[in-house]
């Protein structure tokens, strides 16, 4: 199936400003590595021994990138509100009511349990 030709923006691979204007912070080295390993097919087209980049595609890659990025931080802050404060801590407890009494010099009546 082919995309009409009407919503077919293609940019480049060479023009850095032009990727940079649709926030494509990727070397035109990755790009070509990623039109010869046929990562994305679909994002890369070839004319005429040239790349380009399919912006409508490159959008999308975008906003699914996106969209999982944000279930993943409403997974996490879901995880979050489950968790028990009440929760035993880990590590050995205190034994607090056994500790040694401090003793000063010179001070007479110190360290004495009532």
């Amino acid at each position: 199936m082919t995309a009409p030709l009407d919503d077919l923006e293609l940019i480049p691979i060479t023009d850095k400003e032009g990727l940079r204007r649709i926030n494509c912070r990727l070397a035109p080295a990755t790009l070509r590595k990623m039109s010869c390993e046929a990562t994305y097919p679909r994002l890369l087209v070839t004319i005429h021994r040239r790349i380009h980049l399919d912006v409508g595609e490159w959008r999308a890659i975008l906003a699914d990138a996106l969209a999982a990025r944000d279930r993943r931080a409403e997974r996490i802050e879901a995880q979050r509100h489950t968790i028990n404060p009440n929760r035993p801590r880990r590590g050995r407890p205190r034994k607090i009511d056994q500790a040694a009494p401090v003793t000063l010099p010179g001070i007479e009546g110190q360290g004495e349990r009532a």
